[in-house]
């Protein structure tokens, strides 16, 4: 392409050191900002594929993986296959897999309701993505709150934030351990197990199947007489199942467009089939 000329021509060397120069620029271009970011990365992927068919050691894992950065699953699935076996690469491809079924609407979860819930008037179930005190974002301090607001007006609220959160997010460090339940200004955050199922390290169907079970759980416990899920889809989505499960009304409250949060700052990852499957997924959960 021309970018791919236009890059090369800036590099000394013969034409493999060159390629190989902007093989490695990959690493700068994905933390690098920007209008080129988007190009660069897409050139850079040309030419690590040219290197890999002419029989340059470049591993297949590397090219999927960078495919799967900017959310073209389909691409990423295809190195993947191509990569040495691994636990990595089997674990990556069915995260990917179960992305894939979500964007072609093959995905359709156990909703067959059990014994109804006798709920108790005035309760509700609050599910949340994070929560104080272990995320300070706009999203925990608006959910505080609302969180407060309702509880002022006499409502009896059991807040559970996702499964693993936060103990089990990818990064996180603290010296202070995580309980069962934080209190804060009189908000009692409860907090799910996973039961070995991390949120984005594992298939996304099963994670929600998980977290759809462990909402269950404390609807037949807490009683509400409505569930109230905010942001994203997966929050959502498990909230429904476990509500047509129960046979307890729940609303959806959608807090932004996540994806669209994502492309402002990763300008490659828009339109791709990662955002595509996001936003079908949003979609899903507001209409169930």
């Amino acid at each position: 392409t021309q970018g791919l000329v236009k890059v090369l021509s800036l590099v000394s060397g013969t034409w493999k050191e060159r390629l190989r120069v902007v093989w490695n620029a990959l690493k700068d271009a994905y933390v690098s900002g920007g209008s080129e970011r988007a190009s660069l990365i897409r050139e850079s992927l040309l030419v690590a594929l040219r290197l890999y068919e002419l029989g340059v050691p470049i591993p297949a894992i590397a090219i999927a993986f960078r495919y799967a950065a900017i959310g073209d699953m389909t691409l990423a699935l295809k190195w993947y296959s191509l990569a040495d076996a691994s636990d990595s690469r089997d674990s990556r491809m069915a995260i990917l897999l179960a992305q894939v079924e979500l964007l072609e609407g093959k995905w359709n979860p156990d909703m067959s309701r059990d014994s109804l819930v006798r709920s108790r008037p005035g309760t509700a179930l609050v599910v949340l993505h994070n929560s104080l005190p272990w995320s300070l974002s706009g999203y925990a301090t608006r959910s505080h709150g609302l969180l407060q607001g309702i509880q002022a007006e006499g409502w009896d609220l059991t807040v559970v934030t996702r499964p693993g959160f936060p103990a089990e997010d990818i990064g996180f460090e603290s010296d202070k351990p995580v309980t069962a339940e934080d209190l804060i200004d009189g908000i009692r955050y409860r907090r799910l197990d996973t039961d070995g199922y991390a949120y984005n390290q594992c298939p996304v169907t099963a994670y929600i199947a998980r977290y759809a079970i462990a909402l269950e759980r404390e609807i037949r416990r807490a009683r509400p007489a409505v569930i109230h899920a905010a942001s994203n889809y997966i929050s959502g989505i498990a909230a429904v199942i476990a509500a047509r499960r129960t046979g307890v009304p729940v609303v959806y409250e959608v807090r932004g467009l996540w994806d669209l949060t994502r492309s402002s700052k990763q300008p490659e990852w828009e339109g791709s089939d990662q955002q595509r499957m996001q936003r079908l997924m949003e979609i899903r959960a507001a209409r169930a």
